[in-house]
C-alpha cells in the first residue's frame, strides 16, 4: 500500500513525467491498433482482388461459351 506522501504527486515535474508516460502509452496502443486495422484491411483487398479475379474468369467463361 502507498504512503500518504505517495498518494499525490510531489511536483508537477511528477505529473509531467505521469502524463508523457500515459500519452507514450496511448500512442503505443493507437500504433498497433492502427497496424492491425491495415492488416485487415490488406487481408480484406486481396480477398476482394481475388473474388473478382474468379468473377472475371466466369464472365470470360460464360462469354466466350456465348459466342461459340
Amino acid at each position: 500500500m502507498f504512503k500518504h506522501d505517495q498518494d499525490h504527486f510531489r511536483s508537477l515535474s511528477d505529473l509531467a513525467d505521469f502524463q508523457h508516460d500515459i500519452v507514450n502509452a496511448a500512442l503505443a496502443n493507437s500504433i498497433v491498433i492502427t497496424r492491425q486495422l491495415c492488416n485487415a484491411l490488406n487481408g480484406t483487398s486481396v480477398l476482394f482482388v481475388e473474388a473478382t479475379e474468379q468473377i472475371q474468369g466466369l464472365f470470360n467463361r460464360a462469354l466466350h461459351k456465348s459466342l461459340e
